[in-house]
């Protein structure tokens, strides 16, 4: 009877014990593998980005400074591109292709150096 009472099914044992982690294991930095920057391909005969669209976007541009906040700039990028709308163009399709517009400096020479920036999606490739 002392037997059950002490297995009564609340073992010490934990089934799947937490993998615990060394303060070296913190501080060591994964190696940043970043996606294919790919366009989704546009349907539309006639699309075309305002220069004064482009201009607006430039206007509130990102560079990385310790003042700016990446997540302000996204926030604001985004309502900037929500109130355009192309018959034929996805909103991720302008996105993707104001984005270039909205970074400076380092910021623009980051994106630009991400592997497969700037290609198009097979469909979009010009023959």
């Amino acid at each position: 009877m002392a037997d059950n009472n002490m297995n009564n099914g609340n073992n010490n044992q934990i089934a799947n014990p937490p993998q615990w982690r060394t303060m070296r294991d913190f501080a060591q930095l994964t190696p940043y593998e970043p996606t294919r920057f790919l366009r989704p391909a546009i349907q539309a005969n006639n699309f075309e980005i305002k220069p004064a669209t482009l201009n607006m976007i430039e206007n509130s541009s990102f560079g990385g400074l310790p003042n700016e906040d990446p997540h302000w700039h996204l926030t604001r990028f985004e309502d900037l591109c929500d109130t355009f709308k192309y018959n034929g163009v996805s909103p991720e399709a302008v996105r993707l292709r104001m984005f270039p517009f909205s970074l400076r400096d380092k910021t623009r020479g980051w994106l630009y150096s991400l592997p497969g920036f700037g290609q198009f999606n097979d469909k979009e490739k010009v023959a």
